[in-house]
């Protein structure tokens, strides 16, 4: 799956914005204008102790701002997070090349203040406040480069919020706008939008859907897999309704001081130690615990 993919399917709740990345609090600095023009990737020279607490540079050409230039600094992203060196990124710039240094900064200070987006803020609300974001980080030629595709998504996903918020439409009527609307979206929004509906048909009613529905949505290899995953969760909830059985009946029958013993001795005689955990769960959210 692409990158693009992976994001639009993230996104393909009326809801979604992409808010995935928690930094530490660093201090904001003014906007910065990317104008990418030498074609050498020289970069300021790093001390040697420096070296060994920062990940080696990506090596990617300088030039025309392009995607490709954000999913470098994606991938030095990811490899701070793995190395546990997110806190101190400032000082991890310099590993990167010269060129992609300030952009780098600005796209760190962005990745902050998304996180900082107000939860109860609606779906435009966000969306416009992510456009002010992007305006104040970057400039219009790095958020054409590195956004389109993203605020293409969000301004169709606002439209169809807008259809679905409509209380003047019937259902009947909002079923048709959505249907002219997602046939019109660019190719692969449409296959996502596709692929999010299918996963939560799957997500509702997977528990009533047989062999030949789960490969009609998602081939055979996946079918089987789902199968199984039926059966084990049947076998789950007898074993668990057998022991919710016999605690119920220690409870009715077993004196106060004794029956904390006996129902730990029966869980352990029913389940292992990571089963006892999921069982807890379940017996929480029955209220039994």
């Amino acid at each position: 799956m692409t990158r693009k993919q992976l994001f639009m399917l993230c996104c393909a709740s009326v809801g979604g914005v992409l808010l995935c990345l928690t930094l530490d609090t660093v201090e904001p600095t003014s906007s910065y204008h990317f104008t990418i023009k030498q074609t050498d990737t020289v970069s300021t020279p790093i001390r040697q102790e420096e070296v060994a607490h920062t990940p080696p540079p990506p090596s990617a050409p300088c030039g025309a701002v392009s995607k490709a230039h954000k999913h470098l600094l994606d991938d030095w992203i990811l490899a701070l997070q793995s190395q546990q060196q997110l806190g101190s990124w400032q000082q991890s710039l310099k590993a990167l090349p010269h060129c992609l240094q300030d952009v780098a900064h600005s796209y760190m200070l962005y990745k902050q203040a998304l996180t900082h987006i107000d939860e109860n803020l609606t779906i435009e609300e966000r969306f416009d406040l992510l456009s002010s974001l992007q305006t104040e980080y970057f400039s219009q030629l790095v958020i054409k480069a590195w956004f389109s595709e993203e605020n293409s998504w969000h301004a169709h996903a606002l439209t169809r919020w807008h259809i679905l918020s409509d209380k003047s439409l019937g259902k009947n009527e909002r079923d048709a706008l959505l249907s002219a609307h997602i046939s019109q979206l660019p190719e692969e929004q449409h296959h996502t939008i596709e692929a999010a509906q299918a996963f939560l048909q799957l997500q509702q009613h997977w528990h009533s859907m047989d062999y030949n529905d789960f490969s009609a949505s998602f081939g055979n290899e996946a079918a089987r897999r789902l199968v199984q995953a039926q059966q084990d969760q049947q076998k789950w909830q007898l074993r668990v309704d057998n022991y919710i059985h016999k605690y119920k009946a220690i409870k009715e029958t077993t004196p106060v001081a004794l029956q904390s013993q006996k129902m730990d001795t029966l869980k352990q005689s029913l389940f292992n130690v990571h089963e006892q955990k999921r069982l807890n769960v379940v017996m929480a959210n029955e209220s039994l615990y």
